[in-house]
């Protein structure tokens, strides 16, 4: 990783708290709730890493499903639903990842493949979901 490079993890942790900051200013609905989807253990030797692996895939994980899902809208009746996906920079999405997003595509489930804190608060924007006033620098 380049040195200036920000890792996906660190991205992840800042989006939350744009999220927890837009929530705080009511810039979010009441009906908005999401998630970070735990993909599995990343840290360790290669044997804890492969148990990990297995216990997640047995509770459900799934191969390809982003990052974090989201959902809002319950109270005017739209009932919405959306997932991002965070890269660094240089990331790219795996054919699983391509595969899901292909999917939402097809059936028009809102999906964001974002490459900065800015870009997440910018598809959450364009779905109608935070306040266009909202602004991350």
């Amino acid at each position: 990783m380049d040195q200036f490079e920000i890792s996906e993890a660190t991205i992840c942790k800042h989006f939350v708290e744009c999220l927890k900051v837009a929530h705080q200013y009511h810039v979010l609905p009441d009906s908005f709730v999401y998630a970070h989807v735990d993909n599995g253990q990343r840290s360790g030797d290669k044997l804890s890493r492969t148990i990990a692996g297995k216990k997640a895939k047995a509770m459900g994980v799934n191969k390809g499903f982003p990052d974090y899902v989201f959902s809002w809208g319950w109270e005017d009746g739209r009932n919405d639903h959306g997932f991002i996906e965070f890269k660094t920079t240089r990331g790219n999405l795996s054919a699983e990842q391509i595969q899901f997003r292909a999917s939402c595509e097809r059936v028009g489930i809102k999906y964001g493949l974002a490459r900065s804190v800015k870009d997440g608060v910018q598809f959450l924007q364009e779905w109608g979901v935070i306040k266009p006033t909202f602004h991350v620098f």
